[in-house]
């Protein structure tokens, strides 16, 4: 049971600030359900507040009168929640995005996720069909090459302003076709195969 709740139990520890996770409230006490088998290196499993937790006990200890120690109680340290595999990509998710914020802020450049390439892509489509009155033909005899070239300049652009490098050609063209598909399947852009002009609808008088 435990096992299959902490899948990947080994990066809890940099997650530890995800406001997706469980925190351990030493205010509100807990209870000892049981040995953890020493899975991952913890010894305890407990209840504290609405959550179970994994955590490591140390034995305090006092000097006796005659010199000696003798045990005073048990604390808890380094607890970790036990979580769904659901839970614990979502927390894995926010501090990724968390540390590349923190990267981009400094001026450093990360890897965008696949969202913010789609962002970015949706934003150039948008913003380059509004330039152009809203509408482009892509006639056959046309020269559609410099139109082609300013879109992709945009959507590099914009990722770059965003603080991320610029993937691979491949992957960008990808996402113009996956944002194509979905702003024609939300109404927000149409294409006439007849005419072969593409017209964005919202937002355009």
């Amino acid at each position: 049971m435990i096992r299959a709740c902490l899948v990947g139990v080994a990066v809890l520890a940099h997650c530890a600030h995800a406001e997706t996770l469980p925190r351990f409230d030493e205010t509100l006490g807990y209870t000892v359900i049981g040995p953890s088998g020493g899975f991952g290196g913890y010894d305890l499993l407990v209840r504290n507040g609405s959550a179970d937790f994994l955590c490591e006990s140390r034995v305090g200890r006092a000097e006796t009168l005659e010199g000696g120690l003798e045990p005073i109680g048990v604390a808890l340290v380094n607890c970790v929640p036990v979580v769904s595999a659901e839970t614990l990509d979502a927390a894995m998710a926010e501090r990724k995005a968390s540390l590349a914020a923190e990267r981009r802020a400094a001026g450093i450049k990360v890897d965008p996720a696949p969202e913010d390439v789609l962002a970015a892509t949706r934003k150039t489509v948008i913003e380059t069909l509004r330039e152009r009155d809203c509408q482009y033909t892509w006639a056959a005899d046309a020269d559609n090459a410099p139109f082609v070239q300013m879109r992709e300049a945009r959507q590099a652009a914009y990722l770059a302003e965003g603080g991320f490098n610029v993937p691979q050609r491949r992957v960008l063209d990808d996402a113009f076709s996956r944002v194509y598909e979905a702003l024609e399947r939300d109404g927000i852009v149409t294409y006439d195969p007849d005419t072969q002009v593409e017209q964005l609808v919202e937002g355009c008088n």
